[in-house]
């Protein structure tokens, strides 16, 4: 007799989830929530897309994996990430990359090398998008 184990595959991810930075919110048992944070440069952020945005200097040059390792870009990204968790009242993580995270919940802040994955993953309007996957693109496992 043969043990068959089947792997759901990963299907692509809507435009603009899956890209470092976002914030997890976990919903649920095994469910989770994908906040993604656009960068953008201009007065106004870019509507066409769903979730959470912050603005960046105009003269400002440097790319995500630049700004990923700033103090004060993180200190930005956190707040917005507090406001979120103070106002939902549950679990977030602030996913900075790969072995990069920070986890809010009631207990405080915690860092943290591991990331969520796996468990229903939602979209910022509550509609699935991954199943007992990876919450981000594929892609950057390459670059690890």
């Amino acid at each position: 007799m043969t043990n068959h184990i089947s792997r759901k595959r990963s299907v692509p991810f809507p435009e603009g989830y899956g890209i470092f930075p976002y914030l997890i919110v976990k919903r649920g048992y095994a469910l989770y929530q994908q906040l993604p944070i656009h960068l953008h440069t201009g007065i106004e952020p870019n509507h066409s897309t769903t979730g959470l945005a912050v603005g960046i200097a105009k003269e400002e040059s440097r790319t995500y994996a630049e700004l990923q390792h700033d103090e004060d870009f993180r200190k930005t990204l956190l707040a917005i990430a507090q406001h979120v968790h103070d106002d939902l009242k549950l679990p977030c993580c602030l996913v900075f990359g790969l072995a990069d995270a920070l986890y809010l919940s009631e207990a405080g802040q915690l860092p943290h090398q591991s990331i969520p994955s796996g468990g229903t993953l939602l979209n910022a309007l509550g509609n699935p998008i991954q199943l007992s996957s990876l919450h981000y693109l594929k892609a950057y496992d390459d670059l690890a």
